[in-house]
């Protein structure tokens, strides 16, 4: 499935086609939007921008907040791809691993074609988070956006924390 979205990415036109949003749940549980877009260098990566919701939230939060991340991607283009996320930069850290000991992270992909893809992840064998492919949650692209996050949700409860 990653060779497929990595071949959309190149076919597509950015925001109009397809959009990337990451969302981290922090250890207090507070979750954090992370828009993406495209480098210069033609890469898609997460953005220097976030929208942080604190708890307690509703579905119809998690909605307005995806939604808001969703109007970033694509707003900008980044110089230069950064080698710290925006996660490390928000925690004044370069040590990514000791900033999501604790954390979840669900990612949501959107393309016109096949609809939402809705990724839990857990921790990866080497550096950094894996989607859970067994639960992955697929939406059709017509689909309302409180059906999304509701889903968010449930792929928050199956993701596992890093």
């Amino acid at each position: 499935m990653i060779r497929n979205i990595v071949q959309l990415f190149k076919r597509a036109k950015p925001g109009n086609d397809y959009w990337l949003v990451n969302i981290y749940a922090k250890n207090d549980g507070r979750l954090i939007f992370i828009p993406t877009g495209e480098s210069k260098g033609k890469l898609i990566t997460e953005l220097d921008s976030s929208i942080e919701l604190i708890p307690p939230f509703s579905a119809i939060d998690v909605k307005s907040m995806l939604t808001k991340a969703i109007d970033l991607c694509f707003s900008y283009r980044p110089e230069d791809v950064s080698y710290r996320n925006n996660i490390e930069k928000s925690n004044a850290s370069r040590a990514y691993e000791k900033k999501v000991i604790g954390h979840k992270l669900v990612s949501v992909f959107w393309n016109n074609k096949d609809g939402f893809r809705i990724e839990p992840h857990r921790k990866a064998s080497s550096r950094g988070f894996q989607v859970i492919e067994s639960k992955v949650i697929v939406l059709k692209k017509s689909s309302d956006m409180s059906d999304v996050s509701k889903a968010i949700l449930t792929a928050f409860a199956e993701s596992q924390a890093y």
